[in-house]
Order: C-alpha cells, then structure tokens, then sequence
C-alpha cells in the first residue's frame, strides 16, 4: 500500500489548484453581482445597437423576408416549444431557474430581432395622417422594450397575460408582413388570415394542454374565426404592408400612353384647362410582389366625396407599379371647380394608402 502514498502530493495539489479556481470564481461572481446593473444597461445598449443595425441592413429589402422572416419565425416558434417542454420537466430548483434564464435570453434576442426586422417595412407603409402609425408606434415601443434586460426579465416575462399579448402581438405584425409575399390574396383576407394563424399558433404553442383537450380545439377554432373578423372591423388600423407609395400626385398628361411612365404631378390646376381635358390621378407603389388588390381613387373637394373611380395599374419595373384614374369635367357635376382638392388612395377593401392635396384654381 505504501506506492498510493506517493499520490499524495498531487491529490493535494489537484485540491488546491480546484479550490484556488473556485475561489476566483466566487470573486468574478461577486465583481459581476456587485455591478449588475450596469453590465445589464451595457447589454441594453448592446441590444439596442444590434436592433438599429438590422434595421439598416435589411431596411426596405424584401427579398430578405421568405427567407429571414420565416427562420426567424421558424426558430422562434421552436425556442417556445422547448420553453414549454422545458417548464413540465423541469419542476423545481435551480435546475428550472438556469432553464428559465437561459431561454429568456434566447427568446428575448429572437423577439428583439423579429421586432426590429418587422420595423422598417412597417415604418415605410405608414402615412402619419392616417391612424396605422398607432400599429407602427407600437412595433416600434415594442421593439425598444425587448432590448431592456431589466423590464423585460423582471416585468414582461414574470406577468403571463402582458408577455402573452406581446407574443400574440408580434405573430400577427409577423404574419401580416409574410403572408401577402407568399399568398396572392388582397390584404383585407391576409390580414383576417394573419390574425387566424396567429391566435390559433399562440394557443398550440401557449396553451397546448388546453388546445388538445376534448371539444377543445372547435373552441381555439371559434376564437381564431372571432378574431379574424374583428381584425377586419379594424383593418383600418393596419398598415398596408407590403405597399409603399413612393410618389403620388394630378397631371394634364395622358397616363395611358406607354411612354409616360414617371408622370411629374402638380399641385395646382387650371380651371380652363381642366374644362379642356381630363384630369389623371396616379400613384407610383412599390411592392415585392404584383398587386393583388383593387384600388379605388376617392376625389374629394372639403370634405365632400365629388367621385370614386376605379384605378387602372401598370408595371414599371423594379418592383414599381403606376396606379391611375381619370376624371373629366363633365364627370364631377359641378360648375364651378375650383378649390381644393385631396385625392384619397384605398384598396377595394377601405384599407388606407395615401392622400395627395392640390388645388384647382382659374
């Protein structure tokens, strides 16, 4: 037995070198408990920054959406699966606390990230004298939120029916903004389809104990349905992602010849000339995909509705499509036209896109 004694000296020294790391250990421990508030406001601003600078690499690019939207949402909808599998086996102790920790952070980067993704596109489809910059403004509060360690661990995620509603609400701006890439649909159905998908994901994935129970699932079916048609009461709300106008105004030029296709708009129109020839309304949009909606000119002089008519559309190429109407003299049935005018684009289904102001004057 007397060989084993030689192992003695590096036992100790295996001991010693293991309590000298444990006890650096405690030490970087206290150091980071000692200043973690400000390690978590440095990892806010680091937060922050990240989400500004997804914002300028992917802004306005929606040949990124299929493929970052959908692996973001992809992996989203599974860290919240694992987060759900992970609460019914992980019962008690700190074993669950590390859990909890761990898939807060993650989830909290993929929320971040989500949120400022979805940002700019919706920033871009937003007119601010409209009330879709209430949707954007949330987005927006949203997104700056997620990057806040301290409201979003202590408030967001400890307060289940607030953390719910931030879930829910960022699977409909998700859906909104992928569905009308992927489905040839007008948005007044993506929109009842963004918020169906989304209510009915949030249960399975929230509350798939309940979803799955007996006459259960006809229920999360009635309230995906409920919800849908109270999103297209409301739709007006919405911005009208993915369209983005990005030139609109009235010109004497005949939209319909082939050459004309970046018309210059004016602001004021003679009276003698308008009793000449036709006034053409137009609008260039920009969408990653064809239209799949109708559009309709409102022409309003005050606040009066003098003409609705229906806009014919064009491709430009680039992912741009002109939009235009024409209204005669002899169409408004009033005598004397002078004033002004605003002319309101909306899709078949009322949703909001622009207005334009001019005047006709003798």
């Amino acid at each position: 037995d007397l060989p084993i004694l030689d192992f003695l000296p590096s036992l100790n020294d295996n001991v010693r070198v293991m309590h000298r790391i444990f006890a650096l250990w405690q030490h970087f421990k206290h150091k980071m408990l000692k200043h973690e508030k400000v390690l978590w406001a440095i990892h806010s601003v680091w937060a922050l920054t990240y989400g500004v600078l997804i914002m300028v690499f992917f802004k306005g690019d929606f040949g990124q959406v299929r493929k970052l939207l959908m692996s973001l949402m992809f992996l989203m909808l599974l860290i919240i699966a694992f987060d759900r599998i992970a609460e019914r086996e992980t019962k008690t102790g700190d074993k669950k606390r590390g859990v909890k920790l761990v898939l807060n952070y993650v989830m909290k980067n993929m929320y971040q990230a989500l949120y400022f993704f979805m940002l700019p596109f919706y920033w871009d489809a937003t007119q601010m004298d409209s009330i879709h910059w209430l949707f954007t403004a949330a987005v927006g509060v949203l997104a700056v939120l997620s990057t806040q360690d301290l409201f979003f661990d202590n408030f967001l995620m400890e307060h289940k029916w607030i953390r719910n509603a931030y879930y829910a609400f960022c699977l409909f701006a998700s859906f909104h903004l992928l569905l009308p890439v992927l489905m040839p649909f007008p948005l007044h159905y993506t929109i009842m389809l963004s918020a169906f998908f989304a209510v009915f994901a949030f249960f399975v994935l929230h509350m798939p104990q309940f979803v799955w129970k007996e006459k259960h699932f006809r229920w999360v079916l009635v309230i995906a349905m409920g919800s849908a048609a109270g999103c297209y009461t409301v739709r007006q709300l919405v911005p009208p992602v993915p369209y983005r106008v990005v030139q609109s105004g009235v010109t004497g030029e005949d939209l319909t010849l082939p050459g004309e296709a970046y018309p210059t708009g004016v602001h004021f129109i003679s009276a003698a000339d308008y009793r000449e020839r036709p006034m053409m309304a137009f609008q260039i949009i920009q969408s990653p995909t064809f239209p799949h909606d109708f559009f309709w000119h409102e022409y309003r002089r005050g606040s009066e509705l003098v003409s609705r008519q229906h806009v014919a559309r064009r491709h430009l190429g680039d992912n741009r499509y002109l939009l235009y109407s024409r209204l005669s003299y002899d169409q408004i049935g009033v005598g004397d036209p002078t004033g002004d005018w605003t002319l309101v684009l909306r899709t078949e289904g009322g949703i909001y896109l622009k207005s334009h102001f001019f005047t006709i004057v003798e």
